[in-house]
């Protein structure tokens, strides 16, 4: 798999977990989708410039882009 597939199907892959789990902080986010802390805190560095992803302090959530 292409290395820009890869990110981009872990990006994918962590909204989905957000939005079946809820918020979390990244160690959080990391253990329960299976993926390094380094590739949840890229994966969310791509997606909170979107509106995807919104930070709270330590926790990420669902972001208002998804739904505008």
């Amino acid at each position: 798999m292409a290395e820009s597939s890869k990110t981009v199907d872990q990006a994918v892959a962590l909204l989905f977990e957000i939005r079946r789990g809820g918020a979390g902080n990244a160690t959080d986010l990391a253990r329960r989708s299976g993926m390094s802390r380094q590739s949840v805190l890229r994966a969310l560095a791509a997606l909170e410039p979107h509106g995807l992803i919104r930070r709270q302090g330590m926790l990420y959530r669902l972001g208002a882009g998804l739904v505008e």
